[in-house]
């Protein structure tokens, strides 16, 4: 199985961060209507939403489906998404960053600090942007229930 994996993330990487998300997103689109989980989402939407018609209900799940698809997808490659770098902090890249004096005020005063994310999409990338830019960092999170 791990060769599987293995095999799995060198052929993402080398198809590149776009085209590895574009086929995660496909592929989950594609087969995330079968799963039960698709059919538990369209009742929850239908709860929630009594009043929405069919077919937006049904744009909304294949929208969370193509986000799940892309966000596992991109695991292959997290550590090429992150492209900000603190010498070059004008450069746009791939990521947006609001709020930089706070990191610089963090990576530099010596004191602790603690970042709040959802566990929504790619999260671990304020990590990966800490490690590569100076900044200890470690990751925790809640087991989901």
């Amino acid at each position: 199985m791990l060769g599987l994996v293995r095999g799995v993330f060198a052929v993402a990487r080398l198809l590149g961060p776009d085209r590895t998300s574009n086929l995660g997103g496909f592929l989950a689109r594609t087969f995330g209507p079968f799963l039960k989980a698709h059919r538990i989402a369209m009742a929850n939407l239908s709860a929630v939403f009594p009043q929405m018609d069919e077919a937006e209900r049904k744009r909304i799940a294949l929208g969370a489906w193509d986000n799940l698809g892309r966000t596992g997808a991109d695991y292959a490659n997290l550590g090429r998404l992150v492209d900000f770098d603190v010498s070059q902090p004008d450069v746009s890249g791939r990521c947006e960053f609001d709020g930089l004096e706070h990191f610089f005020a963090l990576r530099d005063d010596g004191k602790p600090g603690i970042f709040f994310s959802a566990h929504l999409g790619n999260w671990e990338l304020t990590a990966i942007c800490a490690a590569r830019n100076g900044l200890d960092a470690t990751a925790l999170f809640r087991e989901p229930n």
